[in-house]
């Protein structure tokens, strides 16, 4: 499993639990400590990877209050960090899947066969990346602006080993 936006960790958790090996990708160093801990107390530390970086179209580091937040680019940050092939991806970046989606290489990397996200500025994008992509997506609740959006992969990539 593929968590970008952790947050506290509390799906990745709930993935771990299931017997999945997550990979949380949570740019806020405050969350990734709560991200970290909670693993640490259920005894399932062994199943995290934590990516201390939230993805974005740029590279930035941004103090707020008490915390920073450290931002990469995202699509490349993907290919040489994130797992291929994955069996789930979920998504709640606060817009940043926007840009991701819109990069093939972004989907075409991670191969998920399931995808379960939050959009930030509308559906109907978001649904054509994904339909592209050749995923099966419908919103399952929301509005206009921000929902989720479930996605099922109707046949499998190939892709060439470099």
């Amino acid at each position: 499993v593929v968590d970008i936006g952790a947050y506290v960790g509390d799906s990745a958790l709930a993935f771990a639990r299931q017997g999945a090996k997550v990979h949380a990708v949570e740019p806020s160093e405050v969350f990734c400590k709560f991200i970290r801990r909670n693993f640490e107390k259920n005894g399932m530390a062994k199943q995290l990877i934590l990516h201390k970086v939230g993805l974005a179209y740029t590279t930035e580091k941004i103090k707020i209050q008490n915390d920073r937040l450290h931002l990469v680019e995202g699509i490349n940050y993907t290919i040489k960090n994130l797992p291929r092939q994955i069996d789930l991806l979920k998504m709640d970046c606060e817009g940043a899947e926007y840009y991701l989606l819109a990069d093939d290489r972004f989907l075409l990397h991670l191969q998920p066969k399931e995808i379960q996200m939050e959009y930030h500025n509308g559906a109907n994008i978001i649904l054509r990346y994904l339909k592209v992509s050749g995923y099966k997506a419908h919103v399952c609740s929301g509005s206009k602006t921000t929902g989720i959006i479930k996605a099922y992969r109707t046949y499998n990539i190939l892709v060439k080993n470099n």
